[in-house]
């Protein structure tokens, strides 16, 4: 560049002199010019990129994401590059990644070459910086025995420092049967993916992983889970869907941090046990379910069943409602607790609260013994109503002496039903800040949006009831009102009473 048109790049003050300087350079001169990855105008305009500021012959490449900014140049050709597959943007990937460091692999962040993976595993020359591993598993499908070779390139048995700092080991759809003991040296370990596998179980060191919190079997054989998973403390997802889990270990009441267990399509599944407080379970399509705990507060914070038979014949949803007043773990619950379950009934009897519409008002009765622990929103609807289709979603709001609150979201199953279902919602008393007492004027609403194959909006069947603390030396709801029911009837219709049905019993109504 001739000395007189040199420039002190230090005195361009901004982009305008700037252009000034690029023209005065470039005019006259041939030049390639390349702008990778433009993004605004202003960029251009800044450069002094127009057909004016270069010599005759010149190039100009431009690569952008927005072809508004060709057409604001004015450009002679288009080329819309074809994007990569996914073998060639892994190896672009590779090979950028290869720059960290070219000739130690366990240096790199990424490892996806097989020669690589492999002599980090062999020699256990990994760093801090690898943050994952990923390898084709198809070159061993056939490997039944891999996991029994004692030099298998895929042992974790080496020592503990080689195994103790993973902490995410994915193996999804890798064909794999077996899975070893050794697996419980990954100590660390936080997020394992086993899903579409054909493992039939898993071994009994796995309970080892206390740092382990996402367990995906998705998939997969398994018939039963190790009996002590409940040392898996820190466990908050368990994902069942698809296998052949017949129930879970009693021990898994012990994960207090557990909050999700994905059942659907499990058609093995015939019973679960008791269940975290915090726990959320979706059991849909299992086929065989017929069990659940009657104890409220032993479901989980939700319980959603859906198209199971065998709980109809069981008559689960009456039988769980008739045992609410006789629990005694509802005084501990302090979140509102959904179940829903399917359900031949309808809003039982003995609910002192119900209607069709949008809103139940009531006084709250006298608190003279028993302490108010709560109260139960149940809302049943039934498929031939429905047509089959999808059941509602609805807000609860809450008017205590005509001050209204919207209190809970109830919800609702965006899922096609065979079945009539059954939605129970407990509310604690004291939940959201609201504390009910005896006199109060109490209104209930619901916003009810059933969907119907043919855009019908239908009413449904719901009542509210509320739940008091047990107390051995009065009379227990729920004992006694089917018994006074049917000698209510009986006195309307001149009909004789059963045998057993005492003089004692004549005298209490309590409902």
């Amino acid at each position: 560049m001739p000395k007189h048109e040199r420039t002190n790049t230090q005195n361009i003050r901004n982009f305008h002199q700037g252009i000034v300087v690029i023209k005065r350079r470039a005019r006259c001169r041939k030049v390639l010019l390349i702008l990778d990855d433009v993004d605004d105008v202003q960029q251009l305009k800044a450069l002094a990129i127009d057909r004016d500021s270069f010599g005759f012959g010149s190039r100009i490449v431009v690569t952008t994401r927005d072809i508004s900014l060709l057409n604001f140049l004015n450009v002679d050709e288009i080329y819309i590059a074809e994007e990569l597959n996914t073998d060639e943007s892994l190896e672009l990937f590779r090979e950028i990644v290869r720059q960290e460091s070219r000739e130690d692999p366990g240096k790199r962040s990424r490892l996806w070459n097989l020669e690589d993976v492999l002599e980090v595993l062999r020699y256990g020359t990994g760093t801090e910086a690898v943050k994952g591993i990923q390898m084709n598993a198809k070159p061993f499908e056939k490997m039944d025995k891999l996991w029994d070779h004692e030099e298998s390139v895929l042992e974790v048995q080496r020592d503990n420092m080689a195994s103790s700092c993973l902490k995410k080991l994915k193996l999804a759809n890798c064909s794999l049967s077996y899975r070893p003991d050794e697996i419980g040296n990954l100590i660390s370990l936080q997020h394992l993916d086993l899903r579409q596998n054909n493992l039939i179980t898993l071994p009994d060191r796995i309970c080892n992983l206390t740092c382990l919190e996402s367990l995906n079997l998705k998939c997969n054989n398994v018939s039963h889970l190790p009996t002590e998973i409940g040392n898996l403390v820190s466990l908050r997802d368990l994902l069942l869907e698809g296998t052949n889990i017949c129930t879970l270990p009693d021990s898994i009441n012990n994960l207090d941090r557990l909050t999700s267990v994905q059942l659907r399509d499990c058609a093995n599944l015939q019973s679960l046990p008791k269940l975290p407080g915090g726990c959320k379970v979706f059991a849909w399509d299992c086929t065989s379910l017929e069990s659940l705990p009657l104890e409220l507060d032993q479901l989980g914070l939700e319980m959603i069943c859906a198209n199971s038979n065998k709980l109809v014949e069981n008559d689960f949803a009456n039988r769980l409602l008739k045992q609410l007043h006789r629990s005694k773990g509802l005084a501990e619950i302090e979140e509102v607790v959904d179940v829903q379950v399917p359900s031949m009934g309808d809003v039982p009897i003995w609910f002192p609260y119900q209607g069709e519409g949008s809103y139940i008002s009531f006084v709250v009765p006298p608190l003279v013994k028993q302490k108010l622990l709560g109260w139960v929103i149940c809302v049943f609807s039934h498929k031939q109503k429905l047509k089959g289709s999808y059941i509602f979603f609805s807000d609860v709001s809450l008017s205590r002496n005509k001050i209204e609150k919207k209190l809970v979201p109830f919800s609702g199953i965006p899922y096609p039903l065979q079945q009539d279902q059954m939605c129970v919602s407990y509310i604690p008393q004291g939940y959201s800040g609201w504390h009910l007492e005896g006199g109060d004027e109490v209104k209930i609403s619901i916003s009810i949006d059933p969907i119907s194959i043919d855009g019908t909006v239908v009413n449904v069947r719901w009542g509210v009831d509320l739940i008091y603390e047990v107390d051995e030396n009065i009379t227990k709801t729920n004992e006694n009102q089917e018994a006074l029911i049917q000698y209510t009837s009986a006195l309307n219709q001149n009909v004789s009473l059963p045998e057993d049905f005492s003089s004692d019993k004549k005298r209490r109504r309590t409902f």
